[in-house]
């Protein structure tokens, strides 16, 4: 299984109307409405590992009791809504149309909002917090210099060039 997220041009991703007769009319959605410079983007897009994914997402999910209120709510507006086991954004509702993988859809305007609450969550206070009390069983958590906070980094970047583009996003897990 691979993992992606990318800036998508959300006027092709919404011109079919539901998600059904888009992914009905298009073989490939993510060169449909990706712009090509962010394709296979080495220098961003370090791990398209769903195994690493998952441990990362249930790594930011065991920190939430752990720090404080601000912090969590931030996490779960922001990099959770891209970045977790469930509960992910499909404003097109795309996930139901497929077993065994989700979608992850966002408009331009889900997908500022996002990284307002990305880029105002307390990182120091999450990766101190995990570090204080890891997650059991966590191969993310044993060099989580090297493994989890790359992880997380890339997604905000490509939150970042999403909007700075004015775009969407699209991404998956399958």
């Amino acid at each position: 299984m691979q993992v992606y997220l990318n800036p998508a041009d959300w006027s092709r991703l919404t011109r079919f109307g539901a998600a059904a007769e888009y992914f009905e009319a298009v073989d490939d959605p993510e060169e449909d409405a990706v712009p090509e410079e962010f394709l296979d983007d080495e220098d961003v897009w370090v791990s398209d590992s769903a195994m690493q994914y998952f441990q990362v997402a249930e790594a930011l999910a065991h920190v939430l009791p752990l720090v404080d209120g601000e912090v969590a709510e931030h996490l779960n507006l922001g990099i959770r809504r891209v970045l977790c086991q469930e509960g992910h954004v499909d404003e097109l509702g795309a996930s139901a149309l497929t077993e065994g993988c989700y979608w992850v859809t966002a408009s331009p305007e889900t997908t500022r909002e996002i990284l307002r609450h990305a880029e105002a969550t307390d990182w120091d206070a999450v990766y101190a917090a995990l570090r204080n009390n890891p997650p059991p069983d966590s191969w993310v958590m044993e060099d989580m210099e090297a493994e989890l906070i790359p992880f997380v980094e890339q997604h905000v970047t490509r939150l970042r060039e999403a909007v700075a583009g004015g775009f969407g996003l699209l991404g998956t897990c399958g």
